[in-house]
């Protein structure tokens, strides 16, 4: 099978066996067969980004930033009320969803996050 097989090159590791198994069953039947040297790959490689979610402040806002949770349900409770977003998408021109909440200047809120039904983050913040 590492006969009649190629080598790939991977974003980290190098000369990578891959097993073709349409010749290696014609090597092992006893036909003679060139190795084919395997599809030309050029690897996408694409950021790996933490999921996180933030809670700042501005005068009288609440900022909800949320990344790496694209397509996902979003909700959250803010002091007594909620805000949701069935599925999360970046905001224009930024690589992340932000969220713009008014609240009561110079008062603490107490929050709770959630994805897809699945608690990520709580606490409180003093809005300036």
């Amino acid at each position: 099978m590492k006969q009649s097989g190629w080598l790939v090159d991977d974003v980290i590791r190098k000369q990578i066996p891959v097993v073709d198994l349409a010749a290696a069953y014609n090597m092992l039947s006893g036909n003679t067969v060139v190795p084919s040297p395997g599809p030309t790959l050029s690897p996408t490689v694409s950021p790996v980004v933490t999921p996180k979610i933030s809670f700042t402040t501005t005068t009288g806002n609440l900022v909800i930033s949320i990344r790496g949770y694209q397509g996902q349900k979003f909700s959250a409770k803010i002091g007594n009320s909620w805000i949701s977003s069935p599925a999360l998408m970046n905001t224009s021109g930024l690589d992340y969803t932000k969220i713009v909440r008014k609240s009561v200047s110079k008062s603490t809120v107490k929050f709770e996050a959630y994805i897809d039904g699945k608690k990520v983050a709580s606490g409180s913040i003093r809005i300036r």
